[in-house]
């Protein structure tokens, strides 16, 4: 089913309670340049984000051009053309049990001014973002957001959870399975389409889990990202016996002070279709020489890595 959720007309009754207050909520035309870019550079002010060049607008620009795009206009402002609250939201696909996927109404972006604040704002946004997906018929909202504690007043609740994990490597021998298949050092840009294909095949066996969509996929493989940040990325492919994607991990490697023997793997993504993928991944991981300690945020609360480990003191999660 096909929503058409970037042309749903404004929610009347955010519309008139901002307009009570003076204020104009509005839709960005995504197909006009200069106002998306405007929108942009205030929802990155609005996390206290630098001022975006050029050459990032030109990069970023494309990838959100489909989403819906709102923001609320203060016409007594001095920069009246630049919003002082912002939202985008768009429809995705969100993993459900039964390897299925389910329609879900991505919300992002979600800031107000801090010359706005405590004025309703904030909440007239998310409340018309919400009415119109009911309107939709679209049966669940997800969002990730800085402070998400305020947001259970609209319905929202920890759904999923994850785990920041710190391992020892001097003290973590792997104790786990020998693997067959064959570890490859790749282009980070060789995997934007494979990568992606083994991505939404494991998607569908994880509950909670979300499409990537565009930007997102291209900046976790140092893509149209930081330039200086991409130069640092390294991916490595896990193919089985056969040939087959099975998995692969991107990671960088970060000097820590002056010992040359000590360096910090920093874990970007990990993703395997097979227990064999995952064993043969770690593996290489936790064995690459002049690396004490990894840093793999953002992982699983049920990792079978730790059973594969010979010292489970070796591992932080928080």
């Amino acid at each position: 089913m096909k929503y058409e959720y970037a042309a749903a007309p404004l929610d009347a009754v955010s519309a008139e309670r901002l307009a009570a207050q003076g204020l104009d909520l509005a839709l960005v035309d995504t197909s006009d340049s200069e106002a998306l870019a405007t929108w942009l550079q205030a929802e990155n002010r609005g996390f206290h984000g630098a001022r975006l060049p050029q050459s990032k607008l030109e990069v970023q620009l494309p990838h959100i051009a489909h989403r819906r795009t709102t923001g609320v206009w203060d016409p007594d402002s001095a920069d009246a053309a630049s919003p002082v609250a912002t939202v985008s939201t768009w429809v995705m696909d969100l993993t459900v049990p039964g390897e299925r996927s389910i329609p879900a109404w991505a919300v992002t972006a979600v800031s107000v001014s801090p010359t706005h604040r405590r004025r309703g704002i904030g909440r007239a946004l998310l409340e018309a973002e919400l009415r119109t997906a009911a309107s939709l018929n679209v049966p669940v909202a997800v969002l990730t957001v800085t402070e998400a504690t305020i947001y259970g007043r609209y319905g929202f609740g920890p759904s999923v959870m994850s785990a920041d994990w710190t391992i020892d490597t001097t003290r973590a021998r792997w104790i786990g399975p020998e693997t067959s298949g064959i570890l490859s050092f790749v282009e980070p840009e060789t995997m934007l389409s494979d990568g992606y294909d083994l991505v939404q095949r494991v998607r569908l066996q994880s509950p909670g889990q979300v499409e990537f969509t565009g930007i997102l996929w291209e900046r976790l493989l140092g893509v149209n990202g930081d330039p200086e940040s991409a130069k640092s990325l390294r991916v490595v492919r896990y193919d089985d016996d056969e040939g087959e994607l099975q998995g692969f991990a991107a990671y960088r490697v970060v000097e820590i002070g002056e010992d040359f023997t000590s360096h910090r793997l920093d874990l970007a993504y990990l993703v395997s279709a097979t227990d064999e993928a995952y064993a043969g991944l770690w593996h290489f991981l936790l064995e690459i020489d002049l690396v004490s300690t990894i840093s793999a945020p953002l992982r699983t609360i049920d990792e079978p890595l730790l059973w594969q480990l010979s010292d489970q003191r070796a591992v932080r999660r928080t």
